[in-house]
């Protein structure tokens, strides 16, 4: 059988809505689903911001809230986290990083009673900081797009989305789910239209069945992504409901889908996940602690130009340089391996972290 897991993403700021709305999305959308998925007893992971689940107070939906708690308690669900707003990690100081998860896990404990083990970015990606910062906030496993990460060889993740693992900063990692970049696209994009009478939910299942027939060797995790807000937009919300309703029950009926939390899989997996790298191409993290160390420097050095720390925050921001150097001298990038790590992720991961040394230097002044 394959794993499969199923995801409903909240969303309510990026729809568009004035917030004399919200009470309708909730009743035409949030409470009938949560009503659906518990008549179904279908294990489910629900992703929110925190700023998300303070609507869900602000509406006064503490029936919700505890509804979570409790299917949380049962197995039956888990709850993914984006952060205390939906920002995008990979564009932010590591300051503001700290402070969504912060605000995050407090608003979790204060609403949800615990604090979730899942992170979703919301870009789709990690870039080499974020496993750090995750890992110290004790969340256990995140869901990434297989097309912004490398496997063997330097080539696009490639395979179905089973347990990996990616590497960060300061010897950091975390448990990833990784979606299939050839089908990506067409199995969002049916699912997205799952809502409406656009596609047939027995035929969608049919397909995803004869697709994955071919890989349940390589024992694929498949995960789907819903909206919650969708049924709100729909002509009729009570009958995109119902297809929702079917589609689920034909993915329970057909017995080729393990419908499934992450925690689950964690913690029957065997062995040690797989290792994926973030193509280099598209993290911007080397830039934000560069221009970080320099304005930490620069305090440090109206305060006490002769500090000793001073001079070994300089040394440490000049010898990451030669990375810059390295980089514009070798593109594309070479793909040699030192230890199992390719040469060009080594290379960038020292370089950030003789970065961040040099602001603590700084800040240390």
């Amino acid at each position: 059988m394959i794993d499969l897991v199923v995801m409903i993403n909240y969303t309510p700021k990026k729809t568009g809505l004035p917030f004399h709305q919200y009470p309708k999305l909730f009743e035409t959308a949030y409470e009938p689903i949560f009503d659906l998925l518990q008549e179904l007893s279908i294990p489910v992971v629900h992703c929110f911001s925190a700023r998300t689940l303070e609507i869900f107070q602000n509406q006064r939906k503490q029936n919700l809230l505890d509804a979570l708690t409790q299917w949380q308690e049962s197995d039956l669900v888990e709850v993914a986290i984006k952060g205390y707003s939906s920002a995008f990690f990979s564009n932010l100081p590591e300051e503001d990083i700290y402070h969504q998860l912060t605000f995050a896990r407090e608003i979790e404990k204060e609403m949800l009673g615990e604090p979730s083990t899942g992170f979703i970015p919301e870009e789709g990606w990690l870039d080499v900081l974020t496993p750090d910062v995750l890992q110290k906030f004790n969340f256990r496993w995140t869901l990434v797009s297989g097309q912004y990460f490398l496997g063997q060889h330097g080539q696009n993740v490639n395979n179905l989305s089973r347990l990996k693992k990616i590497s960060g900063l300061n010897g950091s990692s975390i448990d990833t789910f990784c979606t299939l970049v050839e089908t990506e696209e067409r199995i969002s994009q049916q699912i997205d239209h799952i809502f409406s009478d656009q596609v047939n939910a027995k035929e969608t299942v049919s397909d995803l069945c004869r697709f994955l027939e071919a890989c349940k060797a390589s024992k694929p995790v498949l995960v789907l992504k819903f909206s919650a807000e969708a049924p709100f937009f729909q002509s009729s919300t009570i009958a995109s409901l119902q297809r929702l309703r079917f589609f689920l029950q034909c993915l329970q009926s057909v017995g080729s889908f393990n419908i499934t939390i992450p925690k689950t899989i964690q913690r029957k997996s065997q062995g040690e996940p797989e290792d994926i790298y973030m193509d280099l191409k598209k993290d911007q993290r080397l830039d934000i602690l560069f221009k970080e160390a320099r304005e930490a420097i620069l305090r440090a050095k109206n305060k006490n130009p002769d500090s000793i720390l001073l001079r070994r925050a300089w040394k440490n921001l000049l010898t990451a340089q030669e990375y810059e150097v390295d980089n514009t001298q070798h593109l594309p990038h070479s793909w040699q391996e030192f230890e199992g790590i390719p040469g060009d992720f080594y290379e960038y991961i020292s370089a950030c972290e003789l970065v961040q040394a040099a602001k603590r230097n700084a800040e240390s002044v």
